[in-house]
């Protein structure tokens, strides 16, 4: 996948690399994208089919076991999937905020090396 993404950045025009991007941010998009992609595909995605069927299960006995009390549960959950992707929406801005800002401070790192 690495080797992909780095043929896709240098199949960019000169140009490209002149004004918009500097050689540190494409390895540096290359390193993160790569982790991110792990991250989700490894230890995420297993949470997620844990908590599901986890999540399923619960309602299944819970409504097999006392209906009225799985009923009241059940009217809680969209306020929890609400606050749960606000919660995912926040954590999104500020981790783009701070990939952007080591970035930069990988820019700037560059740019003394080089003077």
């Amino acid at each position: 996948m690495r080797i992909k993404y780095l043929e896709a950045a240098l199949n960019q025009d000169i140009p490209f690399f002149d004004t918009e991007v500097r050689t540190s941010d494409v390895i540096f998009a290359i390193n993160t994208d790569a982790v991110m992609v792990q991250d989700a595909i490894s230890e995420k995605l297993g949470n997620f089919l844990h908590y599901m069927a986890t999540f399923v299960s619960g309602f299944v006995v819970g409504f097999t076991a006392v209906w009225q009390l799985a009923l009241v549960t059940l009217a809680v959950v969209p306020l929890i999937a609400v606050i749960g992707g606000v919660h995912t929406t926040t954590l999104a801005k500020l981790s783009s905020k701070s990939q952007e800002a080591l970035s930069e401070a990988g820019n700037i790192a560059e740019q003394v090396k080089e003077d």
